[in-house]
């Protein structure tokens, strides 16, 4: 079977200690790469967040190139219970966004702290947003909408949408917009529970109610599929991952498709001449049309591959050629012109 290839937080493949230096680890929960090529650890028992620069090209044992949660890359500050707006407490999973903002559920302080921009700020930054508490020096627990009791996984959408494991309410909170609600924000969904007041165990083993396809017992982490509209959670103590689809919106395709015409003669004395091109697109191309001048729209035979039939009028002919995708763009609009003698 395969080998790793690197290692990070020990200096070899043979080592397991912990440690609390710049290439030291102890307790990585949960990572993440994002689009500009930084590696992202959780690094829960030592309460920090370890960003790691260019990683596709870092030697294994390498230091970190940043930390969130503590003050440097070599101390543990606040020990075990750090209660504050730079500090964490068992970080235990991490989100970004395509635009670059982090969100860790900060498990043992029951809230998810929200860092805008993370990569551009300095060692111990102050986080920008709290969720699950109205305050950065509160860690309280309820079962209400604005309130977390262990939230241990985290997923953001492409729409910037953001799911929350609730794992001791037995839930999953959806909070719409994430990167700009307000501190102590209610969630705006929940998966697990009939409402946000509920936090029955589903399992028959715990007295509540039969196990079924719509509650948790204990949900750990969770993955949201942004392009089929899904969300993924695992049901740690069910022992099961459940799928739910249709909770979230697949992101709207923009691209537009693309046209392309063969050679084409300028002149010509036939009548009619045979116009062939291809037509391409991020997902599917739904049909080609054609115009001739000012006549009627037509649909050309094929898709990817195409052709059609035109038919000249004497002088000057402008012939019109577009794709339409399945998603309804429009690519941008080919002319051609050929003159009948």
């Amino acid at each position: 079977f395969p080998a790793a290839t690197r290692v990070y937080g020990q200096q070899n493949f043979t080592s397991s200690g912990s440690g609390f230096d710049a290439k030291s680890m102890a307790g990585p929960t949960d990572v993440l790469v994002d689009s500009s090529d930084r590696l992202w650890v959780a690094d829960a028992s030592n309460n920090r967040v370890l960003r790691f620069d260019n990683i596709s090209n870092k030697a294994s044992g390498a230091s970190a190139d940043g930390v969130l949660g503590q003050a440097t890359l070599s101390t543990v500050g606040s020990g075990p219970w750090g209660l504050s707006q730079s500090t964490l407490n068992e970080p235990y999973s991490l989100a970004i966004t395509t635009g670059g903002t982090l969100f860790v559920a900060d498990r043992d302080n029951n809230r998810v702290l929200r860092f805008n921009n993370a990569a551009s700020l300095a060692n111990g930054a102050n986080a920008s947003g709290v969720l699950g508490q109205t305050t950065f020096t509160s860690a309280s627990t309820d079962v209400i909408a604005s309130k977390f009791h262990q939230p241990s996984g985290i997923s953001v959408a492409s729409d910037d949408t953001l799911w929350v494991t609730d794992r001791y309410n037995h839930r999953v909170l959806r909070f719409n917009s994430a990167s700009t609600k307000a501190n102590g924000a209610s969630a705006d969904g929940v998966l697990g529970q009939p409402d946000f007041f509920s936090n029955r165990a589903d399992n028959n083993t715990q007295g509540a109610f039969s196990q079924n396809s719509q509650g948790f017992l204990f949900p750990e982490h969770l993955f949201v599929d942004s392009a089929k509209g899904g969300v993924w959670v695992s049901d740690s103590q069910n022992r099961r991952v459940l799928r739910f689809g249709g909770v979230t919106t697949p992101p709207k395709d923009t691209t537009k498709p693309k046209v392309k015409v063969g050679k084409v003669p300028t002149t010509t004395k036939l009548a009619k001449v045979t116009i062939k091109g291809t037509a391409s697109d991020n997902k599917s191309v739904k049909r080609v049309q054609y115009r001739i001048g000012s006549g009627a729209v037509k649909t050309a035979s094929g898709t990817k591959s195409w052709s059609f039939t035109a038919k000249l009028k004497k002088g000057s002919n402008t012939i019109t050629v577009y794709a339409t995708d399945t998603s309804g763009n429009t690519s941008t609009k080919t002319t051609v012109k050929i003159k009948r003698k």
